[in-house]
């Protein structure tokens, strides 16, 4: 079971700001347009999850947005029978970029997330179980622009971040339980910025938390509006 949380719990908390569209997360900058939409698929052993999000902000100001996501996970009962259960995520960060140049290509950039997950719901024997989990994070992330061509950039970005939660686990009919847990985590990325509206950014994601496998995972970017 406590392999169980680490999973379905700390990797949502994990990549849940995966797809914030700054320079300093290896995405284009909010100068080529305040809002942005992205998407992101990710992996880890006997852990698959998407999500989707929507971004709003300025260069070298405040930025904030929304996600959802889903995750799948495969455990095993008591029996040694492997079965897959599944829940989603909410939630909402709101962050600060920070100019180190006086262009937008290099930045730094604190941010602060909170989420609630629904589930997993599943039986094991005779027992039904629910779960739910509230969680929040904090990090700093590091990125700057390479020049590729006249119009694509590499952007290379790492992230260092806190993640908690606290979840409660419950027996329907009898009894129940919760806890909680945090540890550090990093994010490594390089994203591809194509005519300074479409990102693509492969990263992998590594936790201190106990019995956590390193996340690999792919994100989609694309900036709507006028350049500012």
């Amino acid at each position: 079971m406590r392999r169980f949380i680490a999973l379905t719990i700390g990797v949502v908390g994990l990549v849940s700001r995966s797809a914030e569209a700054q320079v300093c997360s290896g995405f284009g900058s909010f100068a080529n347009g305040i809002v942005g939409i992205g998407a992101n698929v990710y992996g880890a052993p006997g852990v698959t999850g998407a999500g989707a999000s929507i971004n709003v902000g300025t260069p070298g100001g405040i930025f904030g947005g929304a996600q959802v996501g889903l995750q799948d996970v495969n455990i095993s009962s008591n029996s040694n029978s492997d079965f897959l259960v599944s829940s989603m995520r909410m939630g909402a960060y709101v962050g600060y970029e920070i100019p180190l140049a006086k262009t937008d290509r290099i930045s730094i950039c604190p941010s602060v997330g909170v989420g609630h997950r629904f589930g997993p719901n599943y039986a094991i024997g005779n027992a039904n179980v629910r779960q739910t989990a509230n969680d929040y994070a904090g990090e700093i992330a590091f990125g700057g622009a390479i020049k590729l061509g006249a119009k694509a950039d590499l952007v290379p970005s790492v992230a260092i971040g806190y993640s908690g939660w606290t979840y409660k686990s419950m027996i329907v009919g009898g009894e129940s339980a919760t806890g909680s847990a945090a540890a550090l985590d990093a994010t490594f990325s390089v994203g591809v910025v194509i005519a300074n509206r479409f990102a693509i950014r492969p990263f992998v994601a590594i936790s201190a938390q106990e019995n956590s496998d390193p996340t690999i995972g792919l994100s989609f970017h694309v900036q709507l509006g006028q350049k500012r």
